[in-house]
Parts: structure tokens; C-alpha cells; sequence
């Protein structure tokens, strides 16, 4: 799409983390926020829409109306939905993922078989639904029983359970597969090798061909 004027952001989200974007791009003097839909704090920086952020027409369909020269994709699910998809279609440029790069945080076992396909070291896991119980078991029992199981899908930063023991997993199984803690989220899971140590995340921006790293950082 090439470099791009931007007098007019649309923000999709509600959350701590679109206030941040949205109080980010409001340093950029001249620019006009539009937050869908926003919350309390963007309420002082930006204009806040009503709208439903997995619902990618009616989120395209704003950013037209709003004369949007660019959309910023904050929930994960929003992205999931494919509102950057539907707003590229309306030749509006996007910051977020299309639905198929989003797959690497809607889907946990896909994300996993994508970095063993391209050789990204990973903790060893296994996957399945409730009729696969069997062989998570003995995925579970070959680990020890310390492991970690989580939702496949997006559970809102919830649908991760830490094992110490054999009990605790067949517990963590139930609750995702019998009594669908996790809802459909939870429906299949990913089970995966406990490790060790401290975590950092490492972030990077990305257009499809050029790679940009950002900082790192820890919760």
C-alpha cells in the first residue's frame, strides 16, 4: 500500500491495552482517534463508537463511515474474526494480522506444528479433544505428569493449567473437556512439557517481508 498520510485512527478494542494505542497515537498532533468501542479512558483522547469488535463488517463498515485512513487491531480475537481482512478489502490499511497469520494465537496446536515445521525449538507436546484422552494420558504419563495444559483456542488469557502431578492434569482434563471451563476454546487441547526458568517475550513487527524487532519484555 506504500506510505500513507494518517489524519483519522479507528482502534478496535476495549481494553487496557487499546487505551494505550490510542493514548500512543494521540501524541501524533493533527490526528483524529476513534475507538470502537473504547472504554472510560479512551472516552478523554478519542472518539468512542459502539460496536461488536468480532463482527469484522460492521467493524469495516465503521472505519469507512468514520473516514478511517488507518485501523488498529488490539483484541486477539478481533483479529481471529478477520476485521483486518475485511478492512484491507475496503482499502483501508490495517495494523494487525490477517485471520490466517492470527491462527498462531487462536490456535495453540497449530502454532506448535508451525514451529516444528520450521525447526523453532518448543516444548515437546501432544494435542487432542475428548476422544483422544487415551493418548493424552500417556503423553501425560510419559512427561511424568509435570506438564502444562492449555485451551487450543482463545480463552482470554485464562486457559492455561499448571500440573505438578498425574491428578492435577486429569483434573485440568475434565475441567476443559467434561465441564468446558473453557468453552469451545477448550474443546481441544494442548498438552505440553513442563520448563523451568525464567520467560521473556519477544516482540517484532512485521509486513510480510520486512522484519522490525521491538524490545523485549516480562509480566
Amino acid at each position: 500500500m506504500g506510505v500513507i498520510r494518517v489524519t483519522r485512527v479507528l482502534i478496535v478494542g476495549g481494553g487496557g491495552r487499546e487505551h494505550a494505542l490510542a493514548w500512543a497515537c494521540a501524541q501524533d498532533h493533527g490526528v483524529d482517534i476513534v475507538c470502537a468501542p473504547g472504554n472510560g479512558g479512551t472516552a478523554s483522547i478519542a472518539k468512542n463508537v459502539r460496536v461488536e469488535v468480532t463482527d469484522a463488517a460492521a467493524v469495516a463498515a465503521l472505519a469507512v463511515e468514520e473516514h478511517a485512513d488507518l485501523v488498529v487491531v488490539g483484541p486477539d480475537a478481533a483479529a481471529a474474526a478477520g476485521v483486518a481482512d475485511a478492512c484491507l478489502r475496503r482499502g483501508i490499511a490495517v495494523f494487525g494480522p490477517t485471520a490466517a497469520a492470527a491462527r498462531i494465537e487462536s490456535s495453540k496446536s497449530f502454532a506448535k506444528r508451525l514451529m516444528d515445521e520450521a525447526g523453532i525449538p518448543t516444548a515437546r507436546w501432544t494435542s487432542g479433544g475428548a476422544e483422544d484422552r487415551g493418548r493424552l494420558r500417556a503423553f501425560i504419563a510419559k512427561l511424568g505428569g509435570a506438564c502444562v495444559i492449555k485451551a487450543d483456542g482463545l480463552a482470554l488469557g485464562k486457559g492455561v493449567v499448571v500440573c505438578d502431578t498425574a491428578s492435577d492434569a486429569e483434573r485440568a482434563l475434565a475441567a476443559c473437556l467434561d465441564e468446558g471451563r473453557f468453552g469451545d476454546a477448550g474443546m481441544t487441547v494442548v498438552v505440553e512439557e513442563r520448563l523451568a526458568g525464567p520467560e521473556v517475550s519477544v516482540f517484532g513487527l512485521c509486513d510480510g517481508t520486512r522484519l522490525r524487532m521491538l524490545h523485549t519484555a516480562r509480566d
